[in-house]
């Protein structure tokens, strides 16, 4: 039985005999609350109806529950416990406080500014070279804008809260990024909300401020560090991502949030072990909606020191969820190949209260074992999920390939390289191959292949952003494309042999050709709208090399 059918009986066999649920979302205002201040507030009600109403319900949590107190000098402020305070960068321009909502993703930057308004045109500092020009907030002394803001990751939207301070020679302003903590997009507006109260609760050390240097009009502020573009995953338009965990690397589909645990900021609802929290949304490359988790229940991954043989067989509930039943386990042969693991399962597990349900992984090892347990609402039977387990690596291994094709029904692959071969190819993301070809892959580039296709082709080169640069297209014998002609544009590229192509074309643009001796071909095409660098896409071409077809000449089965 080949690699592909035996990941598919593995998860056919987990989704036999139950209907998939589709659970309502929470309003993330109660979402990541621990127990504790769950039942506190609880206890407030006193048996009535809790507000309905946002803001009212934070200032609830916050009356009832235990609170955080951030005192930064300048500032102060008090917050429930899902914040928490991450250091701001140094110099001119940086905050002076940095607040962060669980699991992160959501941050407040808090700023001291000189004068008691806003200049005369508007604009109070500058993001970037851009400036941002504030208006009247309905109040007295307040001012906002509100726009977008571009990070490494890419654009995010971003606000701009300004007041006024009776009795200080100044006045606060404050950068917010909202995030949708893995909860879908939907919350982004709710975790908006959040963090504007928390300014809104900023309180001010009059005496600190007359002797704090304060930002004059127009100075250029330094955003917080780490923001990540809230929203959920795409399997066909962005790459899988790599985290890193202590002592470990895991493969993680795009629109899953992942945050390490031992780092001094715990999980609100903590698991027993867990290294690794794991929550969100993405839409697969069949389609279909995959959520991780709810506002209660996040994925984990926990090392099982001593893995004994009731754990590695099953015989014990996840850590995540004691009171779980299981519905069904298999073992799963594949995850113990490419994980080098003695052992390992799939399982499937019922939760009281639980609308979804619990996909379990055991990877057993000498000394060891690791579980990856993830809280499913929708989308179990994915193929995505399964190759979760399979992306696992311990010390001393470079991070697993992205899975270009979950079921790796293609024979396509992509290798990521180690950290060794970095140094020496530091231009080079990683190799990627299939029937008939090998190439590099450009730094900051992944290849993702199209699942619905009868033989995964075209295969998109996508960036780090998900924005699409370039397409990789298979050309039978017989094609047009595969003789061009001098009229169309075409001229033939130098030494076409040492690629083992019976010819090469290339054209304006960068578009080629390459012929294998067999009679089919390959075509490499930059987006039109794509800003590529000529000499990197040269690169590329110039390590394109087609191999004999016939075997299996990626190792794939």
């Amino acid at each position: 039985m080949s690699r592909a059918a035996r990941v598919a009986c593995c998860a056919s066999f987990l989704v036999l005999s139950w209907a998939r649920a589709e659970a309502p979302r929470e309003r993330s205002f109660l979402a990541d609350l621990t127990p504790e201040a769950e039942q506190a507030l609880l206890d407030s009600a006193a048996g009535t109806a809790l507000p309905s109403e946002g803001r009212a319900l934070l200032e609830r949590i916050l009356d009832a529950a235990r609170t955080y107190w951030f005192d930064a000098g300048l500032v102060q402020v008090v917050t429930d416990v899902r914040w928490f305070a991450t250091a701001p960068a140094e110099g001119e321009g940086c905050a002076v406080l940095e607040l962060r909502r669980w699991p992160g993703d959501t941050v407040v930057a808090v700023y001291a500014l000189a004068g008691e308004g806003p200049p005369a045109d508007g604009v109070s500092v500058r993001l970037k070279g851009g400036g941002l020009l504030v208006r009247p907030d309905g109040a007295a002394g307040r001012w906002r804008w509100e726009g977008r803001l571009e990070t490494e990751a890419g654009a995010r939207p971003a606000l701009w809260l300004e007041r006024g301070e009776q009795g200080a020679p100044g006045r606060i302003g404050a950068l917010v990024l909202a995030g949708d903590a893995g909860l879908g997009e939907p919350a982004i507006s709710d975790l908006a909300e959040e963090a504007a109260l928390v300014v809104d609760n900023l309180e001010v050390r009059e005496e600190a401020w007359r002797v704090a240097p304060l930002l004059p009009a127009g100075s250029e502020i330094v955003p917080p560090e780490g923001a990540v573009v809230p929203g959920d995953g795409d399997e066909k338009r962005q790459p899988w991502q790599v985290v890193d965990g202590p002592g470990f690397t895991l493969g993680l589909p795009p629109g899953i949030r992942a945050r390490r645990l031992d780092r001094g900021i715990e999980a609100p609802r903590p698991v027993p072990g867990a290294l690794l929290w794991l929550r969100g949304r993405f839409r697969d490359r069949d389609g279909g909606w995959v959520v991780i988790g709810d506002g209660r229940r996040a994925g984990y991954v926990v090392e099982v020191r001593p893995a004994d043989a009731g754990w590695a067989e099953g015989k014990i509930p996840p850590r995540g969820a004691p009171s779980a039943t299981m519905t069904a386990g298999v073992p799963f042969l594949d995850a113990a190949g490419w994980t080098e693991a003695r052992s390992a399962r799939a399982e499937r597990w019922s939760e009281p209260g639980f609308a979804g349900s619990w996909i379990v992984f055991r990877l057993g090892f000498a000394d060891f074992g690791v579980e990856i347990g993830l809280p499913v609402l929708e989308g179990r039977q994915s193929p995505s999920l399964f190759w979760v387990p399979l992306t696992w690596r311990g010390p001393g291994r470079p991070p697993a390939p992205p899975p270009i094709d979950p079921a790796t029904r293609f024979g396509i692959r992509f290798e990521h390289l180690g950290k060794l071969d970095q140094k020496s190819r530091p231009w080079t993301s990683g190799f990627l191959s299939g029937p008939g070809f090998r190439l590099e892959v450009p730094k900051g580039w992944t290849p993702n292949a199209t699942l619905r296709s009868e033989n995964g082709y075209p295969i998109l080169i996508v960036t780090e952003s998900g924005k699409t640069v370039a397409r990789i297209v298979r050309l039978e014998a017989g094609d047009p494309l595969l003789t061009p002609s001098e009229e169309e544009g075409w001229a033939p590229r130098k030494r076409a042999g040492s690629q083992r192509a019976a010819a090469a074309y290339v054209k304006k643009g960068g578009t080629a050709v390459f012929v294998a001796p067999e009679g089919h071909g390959f075509l490499l095409e930059p987006e039109p709208d794509a800003e590529v660098d000529a000499d990197v896409w040269e690169r590329m071409l110039g390590s394109v090399g087609l191999t004999p077809v016939g075997g299996s000449p990626t190792g794939v089965e």
